[in-house]
């Protein structure tokens, strides 16, 4: 494959980038290499083959096993498998799946039918790989759940065998087999998008979100919220919205090989912490969504202009520089996020449509 390069070094005073067709600006001595190099997709898995209009869909993956799904669909499969179980007509709606292994998880949901606000909400898992659901008794009252509080984020902290989790209203915890949730915190923190993330190595949990408050004039402001809190002894919370500056954040991606190391997407690009918290820098002006190689050596983001093609941007060195590369493919193909999953990187775009691509394909050396 012959590719083009054409690198800009980014020194004491914040230019306008490197002009290559594109314009893209970086902060002080960051180094950005724009590359022609056009990456393919492969099709793994398209939601219009079974729906007429499937919308938005989510994904999740980890521990052998793939799942895509929204409020008309759930879909999965196993490990190297290319077929797909589809499941299109259900009793409950399913709004957000949490993996603890390859045939145990949760899922949050509604059962449909009566008002908005009368619909049941349900928490329920299956240790069979989904053949099987079992409802999750969990007391609505003491974890200030209330009745439309169904969109639940999950995080499944193993070398403690331990599922947080938070319907956007709350923090909670559940030792494994779950028997019963305890509150760890009750500020409301996002709406919409949220993050919920864990390293294995640290017994601390980030909040990531942005909520719309509604002023005396009933206009609606975004308010971000970026929260750590330590459950090694207790429950202590660092409030680091200030130190981030953003009205909106969305994402949160703490590396693997560097617990220390997170960066938070939002309303102005990414920022980066290398000490846990205490300080942040900007390390790209815009992005859409994160991802990263399991070792954590490869930091990855996804970025779709309005009037351009959709980007890919590779670091190596934490996004003190960037490699950027384009996708080729349909014009109507938008990612809206992109996962990892093994060596790959998985894009969810319009339409319920699914896609891969090999890491390696990326290019991210200067």
């Amino acid at each position: 494959m012959k590719t083009r390069m054409a690198v800009c070094l980014l020194a004491l005073f914040s230019i306008t980038g490197c002009f290559d067709d594109d314009k893209q600006q970086l902060d002080d001595q960051q180094e950005l290499v724009i590359s022609d190099t056009e990456l393919s997709l492969r099709s793994e898995f398209s939601a219009q083959d079974y729906l007429e209009d499937p919308g938005f869909v989510y994904y999740t993956s980890g521990n052998g096993v793939e799942i895509v799904y929204n409020t008309e669909f759930f879909a999965y499969r196993f490990g190297s498998s290319e077929e797909w179980t589809v499941e299109l007509e259900s009793d409950y709606e399913v709004y957000r799946i949490g993996v603890i292994s390859s045939q145990h998880w949760v899922r949050s949901g509604i059962a449909p039918g009566g008002s908005y606000f009368d619909r049941e909400v349900a928490l329920e898992e299956t240790r069979d790989g989904g053949a099987t659901w079992n409802e999750v008794d969990v007391n609505e009252e003491d974890l200030n759940l209330g009745t439309v509080r169904y969109d639940w984020r999950f995080a499944y902290d193993f070398a403690n065998n331990r599922l947080f989790a938070t319907n956007n209203n709350n923090l909670m915890v559940a030792d494994l087999p779950i028997e019963n949730f305890t509150l760890l915190d009750d500020s409301p923190w996002y709406d919409g998008w949220g993050d919920l993330i864990q390293h294995q190595s640290r017994d601390e949990i980030w909040l990531i979100g942005t909520l719309d408050i509604m002023t005396i004039g009933g206009t609606p402001v975004d308010t971000a919220y970026v929260r750590k809190f330590s459950v090694s002894d207790g429950v202590s919370l660092t409030d680091m919205t200030d130190r981030i500056g953003m009205s909106r954040v969305s994402q949160g991606l703490i590396l693997n090989n560097h617990p220390d190391v997170v960066l938070v997407l939002g309303s102005d690009g990414v920022v980066r912490t290398e000490d846990g918290g205490s300080s942040w820098v900007s390390i790209l002006e815009s992005a859409s969504s994160l991802s990263q190689s399991t070792n954590g050596d490869r930091i990855f983001a996804l970025n779709h202009p309005e009037d351009g093609k959709v980007e890919i941007y590779c670091s190596q060195v934490l996004g003190d520089s960037w490699v950027r590369s384009y996708i080729s493919g349909p014009a109507d193909v938008e990612g809206y996020r992109m996962y990892s999953k093994g060596d790959e990187l998985t894009l969810i775009a319009r339409g319920g449509r699914v896609f891969s691509l090999p890491m390696s394909d990326v290019p991210c050396n200067l």
